[in-house]
C-alpha cells in the first residue's frame, strides 16, 4: 500500500497506467476518519465512534487512487498522527473484493494541501482551488473513472464539489453519504456532545464494527448541466446543418460522448463539403451498427452534389447555390444522354489544353458513325455563327442534343427551364459582386420571362431545387424515396446518439 503527497512521482504514474482505475477525490472533514463522541448514541453508555463520510465513500467506490484535500485545520490534525492514511490502510484490510485480482491491487493515497488561508467556508475560494485540483487529476488520469465525495468537508467545500461536478466538461460521479441514524435523539443534539480525543485504536474498532453495518454511501443521480446545455447547442447546430460548430462543441464534452458520435459528426461535415475520402476515413471510427445510411449506387457523385446544393439553399447561401448550378446542369444533361438515350458521349469527345482542362466535341470522332454524325448535324445546323469545336462542352450543347434525340416532351421542357435559370440567374451572379435573397431570385426570373416571353418566371429557390431533383430522378438512377432527406435523416441519427 502506497501513499504520497501531491503531485505523484513518475514511478506512481507508471503503476497507475497498468489499471483501468477508479480515482476518488475527497475533502476531509472534522468527522473524518471517524466521529468520536463521549456518549453512545444508541444506548447512552460509554463512547461511540461512527465511521465518517470519507471511509464510507471509500467502501462504496473501492478506489485504486485516493486524493485527500486537507484544509489548513485538517492538515494540522493530520500532522499530529497521520490519522487519515492509517485509517484508510486499516479499512483496506477489511474491504470485500469481488475477485482475487482486485484484492491484490495497491491503493495510492495523495494529499493535496489546501491553500484556504484559514477560510474553508469561502465558497469562491473553494470553487477555484477545488476546480484546479480536479482538472489536474483528470488530466493525469484521463482514462480513469473519477469519483467525488460530496459529503466531507465544510458546507462550502461540499457545495463547491457538487457544483463543479454538475458543470464539469468531463465525467465525474458523485458519492453521497447519509448521516448515521440515531435513536431517541436528533442530529442537532448529537452535534453538541463532547468530542473524545482521537485514538487510532478506537478508529480501527469503528472500522471493524462498520463492516457489520449497512453502507450509508450511494451514488445520487446527477445531471451534468454543462453537457445538457452543450447538447442543446449541438442539436441546434446539427439541425441547421452546421456540423463544424457542432463538432467544436462536441469536442468540449467528449468525455460524455461515445467516440462514434464525434466521428459521425466529422463524417457528416466532410460529406457536406463533398470530401468523400475524409468522410470514409471518419466513418472507420464508427461502429458499423451506428453508421448513417446514404446513397452509394451509380451516380452517387451527382446525387451528393445536388444534396450539397440543397444544403446551401437550406443554410440560406443563395449565391453559393446558384453559382454551383452549372456543374450540376452539365452533368445531369450528360447523364441523361448516356443512361437514358444510350449515347456514348465520351466516344465523341477529346481533352484539349496543356493539362486537358477542356473537354470538347471532336469532329473527327463524330464523323465515325451514324450517331456521331447525327450529333454533329444537331450541333451545327441552323446556326448563324459557325459552331466552335474548340470550346468546352456546355449545358446548351447538351440541351441541343436532348431536344434533337429525346421524345420526352415533359423532360425537354424541364431541361429548358434549367437552362433558362442558368442564363437568368447563375450567369449574372457568378461574375458580379452582389447579394441575393429569395425576392431577388423571383424578380430576376420574372424579368427574364418578360424579356424572353418564356414561361419560366416566378420560380422561388425551392421551386428550382425541386426542378433539379425531378430532372435527376428522370435519369434512371433508381434513387430511394427519401434520398432528398439524407441530411435530415443523418441529423436525426446523430441527435439520437447524443
Amino acid at each position: 500500500m502506497k501513499y504520497s503527497l501531491f503531485p505523484m512521482s513518475s514511478l506512481d504514474e507508471a503503476v497507475c497506467r497498468r489499471f483501468l482505475m477508479r480515482v476518488l477525490f475527497s475533502a476531509v472533514g472534522r468527522r473524518d476518519p471517524v466521529d468520536l463522541l463521549s456518549r453512545d448514541r444508541t444506548s447512552g453508555e460509554g463512547d461511540v465512534f461512527t465511521e465518517g463520510s470519507l471511509l464510507q465513500a471509500i467502501r462504496k467506490v473501492k478506489p485504486d487512487i485516493i486524493y485527500l484535500y486537507l484544509t489548513q485545520e485538517m492538515a494540522y490534525l493530520d500532522e499530529k498522527d497521520d490519522r487519515y492514511v492509517k485509517s484508510i490502510m486499516e479499512l483496506y484490510r477489511h474491504l470485500d473484493y469481488k475477485s482475487e485480482d482486485e484484492a491484490l491491487k495497491e491503493v495510492m493515497i495523495h494529499k493535496i494541501m489546501g491553500q484556504d488561508e484559514g477560510r474553508p467556508h469561502d465558497f469562491n475560494l473553494c470553487i477555484q482551488e477545488l476546480g484546479s485540483a480536479l482538472n489536474k487529476i483528470h488530466e493525469k488520469h484521463s482514462e480513469a473513472e473519477l469519483y467525488v465525495n460530496i459529503s466531507s468537508g465544510t458546507p462550502a467545500i461540499e457545495n463547491a464539489l457538487y457544483l463543479l461536478a454538475s458543470f464539469s466538461s468531463y465525467k465525474m460521479r458523485v458519492v453521497q453519504v447519509d448521516a448515521p441514524g440515531f435513536v431517541g435523539e436528533s442530529n442537532s443534539n448529537n452535534e453538541k456532545k463532547q468530542k473524545v480525543d482521537y485514538d487510532q485504536e478506537l478508529a480501527n474498532l469503528s472500522i471493524l464494527e462498520a463492516n457489520k453495518e449497512k453502507l450509508r454511501a450511494y451514488y445520487p443521480p446527477l445531471e451534468n448541466m454543462n453537457y445538457t446545455l452543450k447538447k442543446r447547442l449541438m442539436i441546434g447546430n446539427i439541425n441547421q446543418f452546421n456540423y463544424k460548430a457542432a463538432l467544436t462543441i462536441a469536442r468540449t464534452v467528449a468525455d460524455f460522448l461515445d467516440a462514434s458520435v464525434i466521428s459521425l459528426i466529422k463524417a457528416a461535415d466532410y460529406k457536406s463539403t463533398l470530401d468523400n475520402t475524409r468522410k470514409e476515413s471518419a466513418l472507420k471510427g464508427v461502429k458499423k451498427s451506428l453508421r448513417f445510411s446514404e446513397y452509394k449506387k451509380r451516380g452517387v457523385r451527382i446525387v451528393d452534389y445536388l444534396l450539397y446544393l440543397d444544403l446551401n439553399l437550406k443554410r440560406g447561401l443563395l449565391l453559393d447555390f446558384f453559382r454551383g448550378l452549372t456543374p450540376f446542369i452539365i452533368n445531369v444533361f450528360e447523364l441523361y444522354l448516356k443512361r437514358v438515350l444510350k449515347i456514348p458521349l465520351d466516344s465523341y469527345t477529346e481533352e484539349r489544353g496543356r493539362k486537358g482542362i477542356r473537354r470538347c466535341f471532336s469532329p473527327e470522332k463524330l464523323d465515325r458513325d451514324d450517331t456521331g454524325r447525327k450529333i454533329h448535324s444537331l450541333l451545327t445546323r441552323g446556326r448563324t455563327v459557325k459552331f466552335n469545336f474548340g470550346n468546352s462542352i456546355a449545358s446548351w450543347h447538351c440541351l441541343i442534343l436532348i431536344k434533337g434525340l429525346s421524345t420526352d416532351v415533359d423532360f425537354i421542357r424541364k431541361c429548358q427551364q434549367l437552362r433558362d435559370i442558368e442564363v437568368a440567374i447563375r450567369n449574372p451572379v457568378a461574375h458580379r459582386i452582389v447579394s441575393l435573397d429569395e425576392n431577388g431570385v423571383v424578380h430576376m426570373m420574372s424579368e427574364a420571362t418578360r424579356k424572353s416571353g418564356k414561361r419560366t418566371g416566378g420560380k422561388t429557390p425551392a421551386d428550382i431545387m425541386d426542378l433539379c431533383q425531378k430532372v435527376l430522378e428522370a435519369c434512371g438512377l433508381d434513387l430511394p424515396p427519401d434520398v432528398w432527406q439524407t441530411y435530415e435523416n443523418i441529423n436525426k441519427h446523430i441527435i439520437s446518439l447524443l
